[in-house]
């Protein structure tokens, strides 16, 4: 395809276009990030741990999950996260209050894969009757946060 058009009474301006644009649309890694939490529980071995929790990439890039903010209610006064498993890693450790972000060691979700399992979500206390809700921060820098749930 060819156009041209008039710049000023002197000059004419002119491109080509020689590749057929498809699917031309920007893609953030947010965007085509899906977190399930329809399974999640609380551990029947260990109350202080939630599971069932899986994260997916249903796009046509890699994402790289970077941190996860973390917020619950409900559970007993001062109780805190302690670590968090992915895939069998555990990509944080540490003792955060609600509300906080987890720099987790960076998470690949490649195209096409299964959803992967964030094993568990590890408290300092029971957390059997709790709400939460989960920030996940892309390394682009956009974010996804799942609506509230009850483990």
């Amino acid at each position: 395809v060819d156009v041209t058009w008039q710049q000023n009474p002197q000059r004419t301006g002119a491109v080509s276009l020689i590749t057929r644009l498809t699917n031309w649309q920007a893609t953030n890694m947010a965007s085509i990030f899906s977190a399930n939490t329809s399974g999640a529980v609380v551990d029947g071995a260990d109350d202080t741990k939630v599971i069932g929790v899986t994260i997916q990439n249903i796009g046509d890039i890699p994402i790289v999950v970077d941190s996860i903010t973390t917020v619950w209610s409900g559970a007993p006064g001062g109780t805190k996260i302690e670590a968090i498993s992915i895939g069998g890693v555990t990509v944080w450790s540490g003792s955060d209050v609600s509300n906080k972000t987890q720099d987790i060691t960076n998470v690949t979700l490649a195209v096409g894969a299964s959803p992967t399992a964030i094993n568990f979500f590890d408290f300092s206390d029971n957390m059997t009757g709790t709400t939460l809700t989960l920030t996940f921060t892309m390394s682009d820098g956009t974010a996804s946060t799942t609506l509230a749930f009850n483990p």
